[in-house]
């Protein structure tokens, strides 16, 4: 579970801050998912099409009582920032010849993108929250690579994201940032949205 009391009794609650996609794009990336499981033999950790998202800053357990706090710090964050074009880019995959995760690319706005991040990151930082000591790279997982695959298992896994057609452009145009609640399942995490901070305000809307 993502919620969990700690010594003083206190609810934690397991968050993060991302963009959500629209159903297009999740189309696209379930059909690129389709696409992968085809040519492969090994069991990879699929990522629930409608679960799949931009992450921006990963929070981690934060007592109940700081939501409101952390919404209002993400509004300040975020209100000099405009609107975002984004779209899907090129399949790729994190850990070199040992693949960790299998990722879809983005494309478009990416510079804009990566300045909101780093925006949002230095204001979590006020809030006591690590900054990110690796650049951003801005990606949405498709699957975890499981442990423990031999050699040609991997060579397998490299080959499926280097021949398999990338989902389609799918471009969309984002204009507010959500505070997102994981809630840690046995059939995966479950995502609620806590706050909206849209794009160009410093007006936050509970959801």
């Amino acid at each position: 579970m993502a919620t969990r009391p700690d010594s003083s009794g206190s609810k934690k609650l397991r968050l993060f801050i991302a963009l959500e996609l629209p159903e297009a794009m999740k189309e696209e990336l379930a059909a690129a998912q389709e696409r992968l499981r085809a040519r492969l033999k090994v069991r990879l950790k699929w990522v629930r099409p409608e679960s799949i998202h931009l992450t921006l800053k990963f929070l981690g357990y934060v007592d109940e009582d700081r939501a409101q706090t952390i919404g209002a710090n993400l509004s300040q964050a975020v209100s000099s920032h405009g609107e975002l074009s984004l779209h899907l880019g090129g399949l790729g995959s994190f850990g070199g010849r040992r693949p960790r995760v299998v990722w879809v690319g983005v494309g478009g706005d990416v510079e804009e993108l990566a300045a909101l991040q780093r925006s949002i990151d230095r204001e979590m930082a006020t809030l006591g929250f690590e900054p990110e000591v690796r650049g951003y790279n801005a990606h949405l997982t498709l699957a975890r690579v499981p442990d423990g695959l031999n050699r040609l298992q991997l060579d397998e896994v490299l080959h499926a994201v280097g021949n398999v057609a990338p989902p389609g452009p799918a471009e969309a145009t984002f204009d507010e940032v959500s505070l997102m609640r994981s809630t840690l399942r046995r059939e995966g995490a479950v995502y609620d949205r806590l706050f909206v901070a849209p794009l160009g305000t410093a007006k936050g809307a509970s959801a």
